[in-house]
């Protein structure tokens, strides 16, 4: 993969996977035009940028294997990080799934928006959260939580067990994790077959 930064003024740099290199340019206080091939997120070109300043003064960072969140700023919030139930079976990886309606976050009442979900997949052998999707008020922030909990590759009964504030939004997954269902095998041509841990829990640049 390369990399191509362009700034305001045409100038621009060729950066190799591991963003080792990087052609003279001028750099503007102005903004960036990102064409690296990431998710098209602000926040995926400022971690692009901090791989660039770190790996030029000596450090051997990647783009690849990034946990990548996302989330739409709509009313209901829509946010996701990780798997999706399609994703998981077209690659043949066993999952459970907790699932439930927003309205059973007690804060919901309190604000009266009730709309949307939470759903996460776990990894039956490991427990681990392999995805999250939620949509209902403060979804963003809610699943910056569990991206926290992925990448620290802790199982989802720290999320179960944890005392969270109450009434917060995030209070939610103590809700939400106790409701894992039985495991779902991947409907895959090799179902059949161990997977192990060889998947990446996010999306890959």
């Amino acid at each position: 993969m390369q990399i191509l930064f362009i700034t305001r003024a045409n100038s621009g740099a060729w950066l190799v996977p591991r963003v080792s290199t990087w052609l003279p340019f001028e750099i503007e206080s102005a903004r960036w035009y990102e064409c690296a091939g990431s998710p098209q997120f602000t926040h995926v070109s400022l971690d692009d940028f901090r791989i660039i300043r770190d790996n030029l003064a000596g450090g051997n960072r990647t783009t690849r294997g990034r946990l990548i969140p996302s989330c739409l700023f709509t009313d209901p919030q829509v946010a996701h990080i990780g798997l999706t139930e399609a994703e998981a079976t077209r690659r043949g990886i066993a999952y459970r799934i907790s699932k439930m309606p927003v309205a059973e976050v007690l804060r919901t009442q309190t604000i009266s928006e009730t709309r949307g979900f939470l759903k996460a997949l776990i990894d039956p052998s490991d427990h681990r959260v392999l995805g999250f999707t939620m949509i209902g008020p403060e979804a963003g922030e809610v699943m910056s939580v569990v991206q926290m909990v992925m990448l620290a590759g802790l199982p989802y009964t720290v999320l179960r067990d944890a005392v969270l504030t109450h009434p917060t939004m995030t209070e939610g997954l103590n809700v939400l994790f106790p409701k894992t269902q039985q495991e779902k095998a991947a409907r895959a041509a090799d179902a059949g077959s161990a997977h192990g841990h060889n998947y990446p829990t996010g999306p890959m640049n």
